[in-house]
């Protein structure tokens, strides 16, 4: 294992019942070609056995600290106090029931500083019962100043570019900016968009395999809540806000990705609502979430444009129907 001559790089590891998986997260870190890191642990209200197996291995490795809270205060939360809490050059995030894949700090950090740049991102896997099913993944290598990349570039790394993870952020590139606790869903996409794409710092892609994600299908992007879909529609606020703020043609490449990605969330959150078997008023109130959104109402306007081509319209009117939803002004 060699030594990093260019600095510490801290990671920042939320845990919340985390007793099965906890040791694997730790021991990625271990197969890393570099000795100069430092590894904070948030036990974020832990019930179960996470607080003992964090204060053991923090006992045996001084660059391994910890943190206990009572009370549990969610993900965001835990990746902020570990932001707030650490002391080294570079950050990187992984979550309790993940791994980073073997020699990519090292790496990475070398890459940052032999291209001068300020967020190297990679790619990562999507593993289910221990099988691939799916990557983040880096089409091509390339690099370029977020507020000044091109509609394509945008697009062939949004996949990449959205997790928290598979990342290595010089810690200045973060500076003040951190995840907004508020958001339940699409709150570390925000994160990245925030630090890559609305300053003009200078990141990379890569082609190599950085981090690998353990999908459970019981996390918080499973569930169907009202914070969940409002999270979604912040997220294409900020991607409109961005498109917008660069003067990118609303018939190009760009918005036409962001309106294709409204339409696929607006069907999902569509058949999640009218197969759930909430009371038929908390449905309506989570259509709602759409229903009263500018976005989603700036969309349908488009005429003649994307609105006309996916009739995004009849389908937000046909749910209507089927949830009771009474048009404006109609009598009872």
């Amino acid at each position: 294992m060699a030594h990093n001559k260019y600095g510490i790089v801290s990671i920042i590891v939320p845990a919340h019942n985390a007793e099965l998986t906890l040791n694997r997260a730790v021991e990625s870190v271990y197969r890393q070609n570099t000795e100069e890191f430092e590894v904070i642990i948030i036990n974020d209200g832990s019930t179960d056995n996470t607080a003992s197996i964090c204060n053991e291995l923090s006992s045996k490795d001084t660059r391994i600290k910890v943190i206990h809270r009572e009370k549990a205060g969610g993900v965001s939360s835990a990746r902020n106090l570990g932001i707030d809490s650490a002391s080294g050059d570079y950050i990187a995030f992984l979550d309790s029931d993940d791994y980073l894949a073997d020699d990519f700090l090292g790496y990475a950090v070398e890459e940052i500083i032999k291209n001068d740049l300020d967020v190297w991102v990679g790619t990562s896997i999507r593993l289910v019962n221990g099988v691939e099913k799916g990557r983040n993944e880096v089409w091509e290598n390339f690099s370029g100043y977020g507020d000044e990349v091109s509609e394509h570039q945008i697009i062939m790394s949004k996949w990449a570019m959205c997790p928290v993870y598979a990342k290595v952020f010089k810690r200045s590139a973060i500076g003040d900016i951190r995840l907004d606790e508020n958001m339940e869903f699409a709150e570390d996409v925000k994160f990245c968009l925030d630090v890559v794409f609305k300053q003009h710092i200078k990141y990379g892609m890569y082609r190599r395999i950085a981090y690998y994600y353990l999908f459970t299908g019981t996390g918080l992007a499973s569930k169907i809540t009202r914070k969940r879909y409002e999270g979604s529609v912040i997220y294409y606020h900020n991607r409109i806000e961005y498109g917008n703020k660069r003067n990118f043609p609303q018939d190009g490449e760009y918005f036409t990705d962001v309106y294709n990605g409204m339409l696929g969330t607006v069907r999902l959150c569509e058949n999640q609502i009218l197969h759930s078997k909430r009371p038929l008023k908390e449905r309506q109130e989570l259509w709602d979430v759409f229903l009263k959104d500018s976005a989603v109402a700036e969309l349908l306007k488009k005429k003649g444009s994307f609105a006309h081509r996916h009739p995004i319209l009849w389908r937000v009117n046909d749910v209507k129907i089927k949830l009771g939803i009474k048009p404006k002004g109609s009598k009872e």
